[in-house]
């Protein structure tokens, strides 16, 4: 059989094509690189920016006496996850401990989600939400916390993707609610007209369908409880109300005893405003209640909120009808 000359030549265009694939390929990874890096700086930049948005979104809201204040929904240019930690004690803050806001999006060719980045560490705010939440837009609002004096404005920070349905709501909810305009709460009378996989929010009743509990002692629903996932917290005011609705257990328990370090503090400076008071010959009746709120405040839970609130409003009274006045209040 005759062997088959090989022609040299025949080598040189598998092995220019070899060599432009390699080249090509080297060119890419580093297109890829550099692009990555890009696409990564410019995700810092936008949690960076987002982070100093969110922030300065959140600096305590100046609201009217008992009224919720809707503030612009913040949205992202993708599916973004926030994460929410709440700490009673923290060494730059002892008295108020802290929260913590991450960001987080899918990235890479598997649609990975990133580890949280661009934490940011807030000392004097009172966020109410879940410790993981997924949405591309978010709906926040707030409302300012009262125990006689007041305390804080408390922000809720809602995923548009979580849909909710309040069922029976009192007239003041449903007012607040209805006026926020957000597309993810429905509010009806009736269960059976709540969306589909959206979460009923029962008001005094219960059914089958309801995936959140609200009890009231009063028809104000000033206190009460809220049963979420099988596990009750109590709640004192429609400020915490929303709080325990809207917030994981974890979070809402944190912040609880976070406000009741803010209540103590407080309460201990309108002590000593009693005592100048005292100075201008203008005498206050209230160092008793502030007294007892300021014991019933240390290292508070749920299950004291409801005495506390009962103490404050005996003091908001006698506050109001002193002619020295020692904070401003909701009942005057």
């Amino acid at each position: 059989m005759k062997k088959r000359k090989l022609n040299k030549k025949s080598f040189d265009l598998p092995f220019s094509m070899l060599f432009a694939i390699i080249a090509g390929a080297f060119i890419i990874l580093i297109a890829i690189y550099v692009t990555t890096k890009f696409i990564s700086t410019e995700k810092q930049y936008d949690y960076a920016a987002t982070a100093k948005s969110l922030a300065n979104i959140l600096n305590p809201v100046v609201n009217g006496l008992a009224s919720a204040s809707a503030i612009v929904p913040i949205e992202f240019k993708k599916e973004t996850r926030i994460y929410l930690d709440c700490n009673v004690e923290f060494y730059q803050s002892p008295v108020f401990g802290r929260q913590t806001l991450g960001f987080s999006e899918e990235s890479g060719l598997i649609k990975k989600w990133s580890a949280p980045e661009n934490n940011i560490s807030l000392y004097n705010k009172y966020i109410f939400g879940q410790e993981m939440m997924q949405a591309k837009k978010y709906n926040i609002f707030s409302k300012p916390f009262y125990m006689g004096y007041k305390v804080d404005d408390l922000v809720y920070i809602i995923p548009d993707s979580t849909k909710y349905c309040f069922v029976r709501a009192p007239e003041n909810i449903e007012y607040e609610m209805s006026s926020f305009s957000f597309s993810n709460i429905n509010l009806t009378k009736n269960i059976n007209s709540c969306p589909k996989n959206s979460a009923a929010v029962c008001f005094d009743f219960n059914d089958a369908k309801c995936s959140i509990l609200v009890n009231y002692d009063n028809e104000a629903y000033k206190t009460g409880s809220v049963t979420n996932n099988g596990q009750t917290v109590e709640y004192a005011s429609a400020s915490l109300l929303y709080a325990a609705i809207f917030s994981s257990i974890n979070n809402y328990n944190c912040n609880i005893a976070r406000l009741g370090n803010k209540i103590h503090l407080l309460g201990g400076v309108y002590k000593d405003k009693v005592e100048l008071v005292k100075v201008k010959e203008c005498g206050s009746l209230i160092e008793p209640y502030l007294d007892s709120i300021i014991e019933q405040s240390t290292n508070l839970t749920t299950a004291k909120l409801a005495g506390l609130l009962e103490e404050a409003s005996l003091m908001d009274k006698t506050n109001c009808d002193s002619n020295c006045p020692i904070y401003n209040s909701e009942q005057c």
